[in-house]
């Protein structure tokens, strides 16, 4: 009985060290990038969010700090960079407060174009193979003025605008693992588009609305950290749990239009199960027709459990109120 006991751990054993073996070293990365665009639009739930943001990634999540960027706003200049109204005018401003996360050696820049992709640049570089990268913003956004494409938007940073080509661009030399994106900003659906035409096949992206739709407070950010917190790991659940629980969202007061697509990805582990062949004909051919629906209705609760889901990226339905983040 000892003999078959000890056989039955020894197996037990190889197994373990056989799934360990399966699962490479890996370092965890991540940007949060909140602009806010100017001291009078930034407003304090984009530092709270934020910082929420950090301490889940580095705490919760067990990232190395060193490894999570803070891109806020004008970064840790002393001088007042926040609003302290949640809408409407500005009465008086704040300094945004990072001493906690700058003493835990994570580096917090001004939200520039330029640190952006200086940032990203260094990532490029700095991380191997199997690694993993998580972005995350919530932000003011809008559309490009210079197109008239409805899926050509821009992310605000400090006192300037990022494009959604020149984010694309600047995270398609990533050549790692796996990529997770998270877009709570105004007209974030309109990031992923370009995300989506890069090769590769290891991105998951989420947003809290249409590529022509505000988002409003903090709605979908909200959604997507109580997920977090709950003790959700995989992109697809984190996606669904946003859009089944923003507050704004098709379960709420319906404002906004959250959805995702991609990849399905442990955030911690980068662990990317593989489809079945006949699953991955599928969510191809999803996918495609999906990026050609651009005006159908955005924000469903149904979705294929496939690589990309029917969630498209803009919304043509009218009638919006409340107060845009």
């Amino acid at each position: 009985m000892k003999t078959v006991v000890r056989f039955v751990l020894g197996i037990s054993w190889v197994l373990a060290a056989g799934v360990a073996a399966a699962l490479p070293i890996h370092n965890n990365w991540a940007v949060l990038f909140s602009g806010g665009y100017d001291e009078n639009n930034n407003r304090p739930r984009y530092y709270q969010e934020t910082l929420r943001m950090w301490n889940i990634t580095t705490g919760i999540l067990g990232f190395n700090p060193a490894n999570v960027y803070v891109l806020f706003a004008d970064g840790t200049d002393p001088g007042a960079d926040q609003c302290t109204s949640e809408s409407g005018g500005c009465p008086g401003h704040v300094t945004s407060d990072w001493s906690a996360v700058t003493a835990a050696h994570s580096s917090v820049l001004s939200a520039s174009r330029f640190n952006l992709e200086n940032t990203l640049s260094f990532l490029s570089s700095a991380m191997g193979v199997d690694d993993s990268f998580y972005f995350w913003s919530f932000d003011h956004g809008g559309d490009d003025p210079t197109s008239s494409n409805p899926l050509d938007v821009l992310l605000n940073g400090w006192h300037e605008d990022i494009y959604d080509q020149e984010f694309a661009a600047w995270v398609d030399p990533l050549n790692i693992q796996a990529e997770i994106y998270a877009f709570g900003q105004c007209h974030s659906a309109g990031m992923v588009d370009d995300i989506q035409a890069l090769s590769g096949n290891n991105r998951f992206a989420a947003w809290a609305c249409a590529a022509d739709r505000s988002s409003y407070g903090s709605g979908w950010a909200d959604a997507w950290a109580d997920g977090l917190e709950s003790g959700l790991r995989w992109s697809r659940d984190l996606g669904q749990y946003a859009l089944v629980n923003d507050i704004y969202g098709p379960n709420g007061t319906n404002e906004e239009t959250p959805g995702y697509w991609g990849r399905n990805i442990h955030i911690v582990t980068n662990e990317i199960p593989a489809p079945p062949t006949f699953g991955l004909l599928a969510s191809g051919l999803l996918g495609w027709f999906a990026s050609r629906r651009k005006l159908s209705q955005c924000g469903s609760s149904t979705h294929a459990d496939n690589m990309a889901t029917s969630h498209d990226l803009i919304d043509a339905t009218d009638g919006v109120v409340g107060e845009p983040s």
